[in-house]
């Protein structure tokens, strides 16, 4: 039976999903790992179980790579492919952004933050660190940091003798050795980092936190009520945005 293929192409990482009775399957591979189409040909097959495609919807934030799935689509596949930009969504109104610096990622949370909520605040927590406000289904803005744990990366690099560690979030305000000091840092850091711009933003929006270093504020968010952790957002709202159309 041949499926949709859904891609979500970050910095870091690049995931692939299909979709079966409502039930999702994901897979992932590091982005620079993708060098051609026929390695990306055969992890689809191999790691995705996907031999026959009809479709393809992709967010790509790396235009160096877009190239290959659009062979991969057309000399592997013989199939469509669509790459969301904010010249094919329907499903949200732009406002005054400036739409030649949209990128897909902050499109397809923004459009599936309006497909749930009249008004929302989406903290996507990856490479970077990007939180955008979704209103009336029209993007409101967004602001860029930082990501979480490439922060964290980059002082080790410049402060060697700090260790590499996972960090375990701590219910203390100080740490009593230098494992508590960072996560404390870090996890608490940019918690009330997010919470606090999000207040300012408007006080009264759902905040939906999404993207592979959302894991680390899992238990301390457990304070606020008003945040909703959503994975795979990206994928959904090219679910949100295509599947109606098509």
């Amino acid at each position: 039976m041949k499926v949709t293929l859904y891609i979500d192409v970050g910095n870091t990482y690049t995931k692939f999903a299909t979709k079966a009775r409502e039930q999702w399957y994901f897979q992932q591979i590091e982005t620079k790992l993708i060098q051609a189409e026929v390695e990306l040909f055969s992890y689809v097959n191999e790691n995705c179980g996907i031999k026959d495609v009809e479709k393809i919807f992709i967010s790509s934030v790396v235009e160096e790579k877009n190239y290959l799935f659009d062979r991969l689509a057309k000399n592997f596949y013989q199939c469509e492919i669509t790459f969301l930009n904010t010249t094919n969504t329907t499903k949200l109104n732009l406002g005054d952004a400036n739409q030649s610096q949209v990128g897909a990622d902050i499109l397809a949370n923004a459009i599936y933050a309006a497909s749930l909520y009249k008004k929302a605040i989406v903290v996507s927590l990856g490479t970077a660190t990007v939180i955008s406000q979704v209103k009336n289904k029209r993007l409101q803005g967004a602001i860029i940091a930082p990501g979480l744990y490439n922060s964290y990366l980059n002082l080790i690099e410049t402060a060697p003798k700090l260790p590499l560690l996972k960090f375990n979030y701590s219910e203390k305000n100080l740490g009593n050795n230098t494992e508590e000091a960072l996560s404390i840092g870090f996890i608490n850091g940019f918690f009330y980092m997010i919470e606090s711009l999000a207040k300012n933003i408007d006080p009264k929006s759902k905040i939906l936190i999404t993207g592979g270093d959302a894991i680390y504020l899992k238990e301390i968010a457990k304070i606020n009520k008003n945040i909703e952790f959503i994975d795979n957002m990206v994928i959904k709202g090219l679910a949100e945005e295509f599947d109606e159309r098509n």
